[in-house]
């Protein structure tokens, strides 16, 4: 649901210059130069997620924070951060993701209606770490496993108002867009090693941008773009979790521009594919196929 944009806040130090004189006698005082102070490091969260929940602060400040999430030793996961809207709370979160095991129209209208969802990691392989920029308000915010259906594994956190002194958004290499049905924007080839990229939802539903890894040699990313769109493999490709950015808001009231955050991808090489996994609600009440197979998947190559 949604994550919002950053603002960088220079400080500039106060210039003064006092002048007086007479009789033909002046005593200026020297005005200092003007110097900006640097911006402010973007503060650094670690959140672990263990088989029984995860280990959290209670609170933290606003703005533009680091998580650094890392993954339970037993099962693949993403991890996500919900908003509290007015005055939900967690056990009515938890009765609509139970609702969902029976309607799932119902349980996501319900969620909706509760919360905000304002991004997250992608899917995190066991023991492995992964890494997102979030801008968050203040509010009452629950960090969750995703997915959720039918059942709920959470823990609260308070997000207060944040310093005065902002840091700098992070540098990206390249920004996706996110829409009905495509990731614009993503390249067909990314170099091995650490790369950051913006992530904004410009779409009108929900959407995320699921990471994976094609485990089979010898499969390029073109025929798994075939497969993607209903061609057969001789060999169907498996996939391992290889992070992301979790689910965010669309373009509306809350969040004119749509929801945004940085997620670093830490890439060996081979052939990788993106995914969406939301499924398609075009607002009329009804819930249709997975995004990912109304064409919102894409395949690159490391390097």
């Amino acid at each position: 649901m949604k994550a919002v944009f950053a603002v960088l806040l220079l400080t500039f130090a106060s210039t003064i210059i006092a002048c007086g004189g007479n009789s033909g006698d002046t005593n200026e005082t020297a005005a200092p130069s003007s110097t900006a102070q640097p911006a402010a490091e973007i503060p650094v969260v670690d959140i672990t997620k263990t088989d029984q929940g995860f280990e959290a602060p209670v609170s933290i400040p606003g703005g533009l924070t680091r998580f650094r999430v890392h993954g339970s030793e037993t099962g693949a996961h993403a991890v996500a951060f919900l908003r509290f809207r007015d005055e939900g709370t967690l056990e009515q979160l938890n009765e609509a993701y139970v609702l969902g095991a029976t309607d799932f129209a119902a349980s996501a209208a319900e969620i909706s209606r509760l919360t905000s969802s304002e991004g997250g990691t992608g899917p995190i392989a066991p023991g492995d770490t992964a890494e997102v920029v979030l801008d968050l308000a203040p509010g009452h915010y629950v960090i969750y496993r995703f997915p959720a259906i039918g059942s709920l594994v959470a823990r609260e956190l308070e997000v207060t108002a944040a310093p005065d002194r902002r840091p700098a958004p992070p540098e990206s290499a390249f920004t996706v867009g996110m829409v009905e049905f495509a990731y614009e924007g993503f390249p067909d080839t990314l170099p091995a090693g650490k790369t950051t990229v913006e992530v904004v939802n410009e779409g009108e539903q929900f959407h995320l941008m699921f990471v994976h890894r094609v485990n089979e040699d010898g499969i390029t990313a073109e025929q798994v773009r075939q497969h993607l769109g209903g061609t057969p493999l001789p060999v169907t490709p498996s996939y391992s979790p290889a992070g992301g950015m979790g689910e965010l808001e669309p373009a509306g009231e809350l969040e004119p521009s749509g929801g945004s955050g940085w997620a670093t991808l830490d890439l060996e090489p081979g052939v990788y594919t993106l995914i969406c996994i939301v499924f398609d609600q075009p607002g009329d009440g009804s819930v249709g196929e997975l995004h990912t197979d109304l064409g919102m998947n894409h395949a690159f190559t490391v390097e």
